[in-house]
């Protein structure tokens, strides 16, 4: 818990930064003009807001520093006692020496009682807290409430002196009244000579660096004391290189004729990359969720952009999400455990494919997994968070959709695909499909490839070919899949090819029972009766093979003793009709699995070989069966007759009979004509006379 409120807390902070930036990098109004004349010999606050709206430099900094001072953690009490030394006043009072009190007295060796001396040493800790924070009014109103007048006079002179009769605000016949410190300067040198003296404490001698805006190198030697954290490390220098800045304009453009006060000798270097090394050599951090917070927010202020996703992509793993799409459960687990290993916090992996949104969500191009180009290791840092969460239990369905549509578009229907062919539940599958619509995914590809992806998935493959097996449940899980097409009635012809094609697979390898299973579900009955295509001719094909099986396998089971409406003649004709009907058509006008027209209806280079493999299976298995039941019927005429059906030229059936199995057709008609010579009749049943 502790770890995650610091990483929200630093993300927030980020996201602050990151906005404040961006706005004025969008709307920078940068100029290679000189200032207009009105700004030369003006007042402080004048020269200084027109540099503010012109130089993106100043800006940045300025924005920095406020950054840092908005985020700066506050007590949450602040000392608001009076510190008047009552304590000191009374050893005074029992002492007859001649003493002084005044605010200068512990320069001159002057001593404080241990409880006033404590007094004092909490109160300045809430002033530095209150500077830091970038409240010098509010730490000059704490002086006061703690009956430190004079205190509170040494913090308030930090206002930047500005006349209004110098802009041409006033006309000649009023005098308008200034706001400021004209002797700013002043001011500021004398904080820097009392930052310097050896009495005072730490916190006092950083509240007076920091207003002079020199830190002495003195200071920076007991930064774990004052400056505790990366930010007031950062701040105090952005500090002074805001105060740099600043003496450089009012030089310039306000009395160039003044003495500046220099800060050549405060340690300092005011180039920005070279304060962030002074940093990291004073806070050296571990790898834990800071450390790559800080490292983040020195490329943002610092507008190292693609340093910085360069950086984020070497901290991920280093396989790319593109060959985890066909990972299994024990991966897929395998996958979490080592994001969670190489990131001290998987809620980073999320700010960075956030971070990635905001700079690229527009202008991601297509994904190529052989080139190595930025835009891809964008992609991946995206691809990364998609696949943590695809992975998450329980399934986060919003989020993988919202941000699969974030994805380039040549690899959405992809990622989506692999993500839906796992969801089993129909409630479920209706609402993936509801938010892909939503948000403006390619649906019907998307239902197309799921249902590919389940028929081809590799763990149904490599069973015994067994005609009575029961159903696995790979095999009904490929059949669950055409649901996936069947919620749009606009994509009903397309899931009519889809169990097409998984029946010719389930008949191929003899899952007949699957097939069963598969051809009960009315795939036709939202298809427009006028469209007469290949699909449904060959669908009503399979679906009439499959019944003739049926019919005959319940004619062979039937068992005379048990009682039954239904005689073992009739169910021997109802299943030798039938036969006739898959080999003819209905009207005895088609042949099984002939197109009625050349074009196949959707691109499918697998069905020719498909549908010639399936007529060399059926059909020869269909005449045996035909040749049983006449056989059954006492109809020796009609098996006989076989061969010259078989032999048509208009349906060539023939074509799809091997030589082996056009000679056990012989076979089979010799036995019946044995029959009709049996019957005192010729070999092909005509009477002897």
């Amino acid at each position: 818990m502790e770890n995650n409120i610091q990483l929200f807390r630093l993300e927030r902070n980020s996201w602050y930064l990151l906005a404040q930036l961006a706005r004025d990098r969008a709307n920078k109004m940068e100029s290679s003009f000189p200032l207009k004349e009105e700004v030369y010999h003006t007042s402080d606050k004048f020269a200084y807001e027109k540099h503010l709206e012109i130089d993106s430099e100043l800006r940045q900094i300025f924005i920095v520093v406020g950054w840092l001072e908005a985020t700066a953690v506050e007590e949450t009490e602040l000392f608001e006692q009076e510190v008047s030394f009552k304590n000191t006043l009374r050893e005074f009072q029992r002492d007859n020496r001649k003493k002084e009190m005044d605010p200068d007295a512990f320069l001159r060796g002057f001593s404080l009682h241990p409880n006033d001396k404590e007094d004092e040493r909490r109160l300045l800790k809430s002033l530095w807290t209150l500077v830091r924070a970038g409240q010098v009014d509010k730490a000059a109103e704490l002086c006061r409430l703690s009956n430190q007048h004079w205190r509170a006079a040494t913090l308030t002179p930090n206002q930047l002196y500005f006349d209004p009769n110098l802009t041409g605000e006033s006309n000649q016949m009023e005098i308008l009244a200034v706001e400021g410190n004209n002797f700013r300067n002043l001011w500021k040198l004398k904080c820097k000579i009392l930052s310097q003296q050896p009495e005072i404490t730490s916190y006092e001698q950083a509240i007076y660096s920091v207003l002079s805006g020199e830190i002495p190198d003195s200071l920076w030697s007991c930064a774990p004391k004052v400056f505790h954290t990366w930010e007031d490390s950062l701040w105090a220098r952005y500090k002074v290189l805001l105060n740099s800045k600043q003496n450089q304009i009012f030089m310039e453009y306000v009395s160039p004729d003044s003495e500046d006060i220099s800060v050549a000798d405060s340690g300092i270097v005011y180039q920005e990359k070279d304060i962030f090394e002074s940093v990291r050599k004073e806070f050296k951090l571990n790898k834990g969720v800071e450390y790559y917070f800080r490292i983040i927010q020195e490329r943002i202020i610092l507008g190292e952009t693609e340093r910085m996703f360069k950086d984020i992509r070497s901290w991920l793993p280093e396989m790319s999400p593109v060959d985890r799409l066909e990972m299994n459960e024990r991966e897929k687990k395998a996958f979490i455990q080592e994001v969670e290993r190489v990131l001290p916090n998987p809620n980073l992996l999320r700010f960075f494919a956030h971070l990635a949104l905001f700079f690229y969500s527009n202008r991601l191009p297509d994904y190529n997994p052989e080139n190595d180009s930025f835009e891809n290791q964008i992609t991946e840092i995206l691809l990364f968070y998609w696949q943590y969460l695809a992975d998450c239990t329980p399934r986060q369905i919003p989020l993988v959709t919202l941000y699969t549509s974030k994805l380039p578009r040549n690899i959405q229907v992809e990622f989506y695909s692999h993500y839906l062919k796992d969801i089993q539940q129909t409630k479920e599958r209706k609402s993936c499909l509801l938010l892909a619509e939503e948000y403006n995914l390619d649906v019907a590809s998307i239902t197309k490839r799921v249902v590919e992806l389940i028929r081809f998935d590799p763990q149904g493959k490599g069973r015994e070919n067994e005609m009575d097996r029961d159903i696995s449940p790979e095999d009904q899980t490929k059949i669950q899949a055409i649901e996936w097409l069947c919620f749009d009635t606009s994509r009903s012809l397309e899931a009519l090819l889809q169990a097409n094609r998984l029946a010719r697979e389930f008949i191929s390898d003899g899952r007949l029972k699957a097939a069963n299973m598969l051809i009960t579900v009315k795939y036709t009955a939202k298809i427009d009766p006028s469209v007469q295509n290949n699909a449904v001719r060959e669908h009503n094909c399979l679906k009439q093979y499959l019944a003739s099986l049926n019919y005959y396998q319940e004619w062979f089971s039937f068992d005379e003793m048990e009682d039954s409406e239904t005689t073992k003649e009739e169910l021997a004709k109802r299943a030798k009709d039938q036969i006739r009907k898959t080999l003819f058509g209905q009207l005895g006008d088609s042949s099984f699995l002939e197109d009625k027209k050349e074009k196949v209806d959707v691109e499918d280079p697998d069905r020719s070989q498909q549908i010639l493999f399936l007529k060399k299976r059926c059909i020869p298995e269909l005449y045996y069966l035909w040749h049983r039941l006449c056989l059954a019927l006492d109809d020796p005429e009609e098996s006989l007759d076989l061969i010259n059906i078989v032999a048509d030229e208009n349906r060539r059936h023939y074509s799809y009979f091997s030589q082996e199995q056009l000679q056990r057709l012989l076979e089979l008609a010799r036995g019946s004509c044995l029959v009709f010579l049996q019957t005192g009749n010729d070999p092909i049943g005509f009477t002897i006379y």
